[in-house]
């Protein structure tokens, strides 16, 4: 199960030329961001989103993780403490609000096989740290994990600003929020 999840929940974007010299478009290959940013659409991200601030709770940003380029969304910044309860964020003890999620597992699905994708921490992020979830709370490889852990504040490369490209005409140039 840990290996499936592993496959299915890293990826790598792809990058394609456009935009500006402070945005680049992405392509989503895995459902881990829905329903934000839909596998097969392509995104804009702001490259120069975070050279004078950090990454603030809420943004979906584009980062490095192993070598790899990943997007999720930041939930818990630099001395918040965030811990999972029976798949609900509690942010600094506090029920965290969520519009932006979708949970699609029920029992018997790998969400509840794996059991830091229902249960977590607590987990205080450090100084120049974040701790990043992806939107599609069951199918997502994210810092729930202790193996995937936080991401460095200088590994976030941009962030997440529109829907470039989508087979839905509808969604494009939606904002990612």
């Amino acid at each position: 199960m840990r290996k499936w999840l592993a496959v299915t929940g890293l990826f790598a974007l792809v990058f394609s030329v456009g935009g500006c010299a402070q945005e680049r478009r992405y392509t989503q290959p895995s459902s881990a961001m829905e329903p934000t940013i839909r596998a097969g659409e392509n995104f804009a991200a702001d490259l120069g989103a975070y050279k004078r601030s950090a990454p603030q709770r809420g943004d979906v940003v584009v980062f490095r993780h192993e070598g790899v380029l990943e997007v999720k969304r930041v939930i818990a910044i630099s001395s918040d403490t965030v811990q999972g309860k029976d798949f609900k964020i509690f942010l600094n003890g506090n029920l965290l609000t969520e519009i932006y999620i979708q949970h699609l597992a029920n029992a018997g699905t790998i969400s509840y096989s794996v059991s830091y994708l229902k249960d977590f921490g607590p987990v205080r992020v450090s100084t120049g740290q974040v701790f990043v979830m992806g939107d599609n709370r069951d199918y997502s490889h994210d810092s729930r994990d202790p193996n995937f852990g936080t991401i460095p504040i200088q590994d976030v490369v941009g962030k997440a600003a529109r829907i470039a490209a989508s087979p839905e005409a509808q969604r494009v140039d939606t904002a990612i929020r």
